[in-house]
């Protein structure tokens, strides 16, 4: 179980990946984030790393929504949580980590190597810090063969 957030409910930090999901309404993906967001047993908590990688993001990905809004909307379900000088120095041993020991994915996968950017050991870093899992549609982040992270799997959650 996570640290209780404000009023005891069960704080969860979100990934990049899981808010554009939900902001962009992708297929599949935004109503199990949205489910979880309007829960009202779930703290959402953003840290700040993830508002820059959302804010470039969603533009990148042809939503036209401005700076503003998509800031009004996640601020609407969302707590921004700073990151720290000590989620900093975590963040760059796992990322390092992940750098010495990829997930490698099988030939069938036709997928590259995996490791964890900036942003995902930012995040990961403020889960940790927080005693909370993370939630992410990053599947890399569970088949790290030398790190294990506590996450929030969403594709759990019911599509309706």
């Amino acid at each position: 179980m996570s640290a209780p957030g404000s009023a005891g409910k069960t704080v969860l930090v979100f990934d990049t990946s899981a808010v554009l999901a939900w902001l962009l309404q992708e297929v599949n993906r935004w109503k199990r984030i949205d489910n979880v967001l309007k829960h009202p047993d779930v703290e959402a908590v953003l840290p700040a790393a993830a508002v820059a990688e959302v804010l470039y993001g969603a533009p990148m990905r042809g939503n036209t929504a401005t700076r503003d809004e998509l800031l009004v909307s996640m601020a609407a379900h969302l707590r921004v949580e700073p990151v720290t000088a000590e989620d900093g120095a975590w963040a760059g041993d796992r990322i390092l980590e992940s750098h010495r020991n990829p997930v490698v994915w099988p030939p069938e996968k036709k997928r590259k190597n995996s490791t964890l950017a900036l942003g995902d050991g930012l995040v990961l870093a403020v889960a940790h810090r927080l005693r909370a899992p993370a939630v992410t549609f990053d599947a890399a982040w569970a088949k790290f063969r030398t790190m294990e992270f506590r996450l929030f799997n969403p594709y759990d959650v019911p599509n309706t």
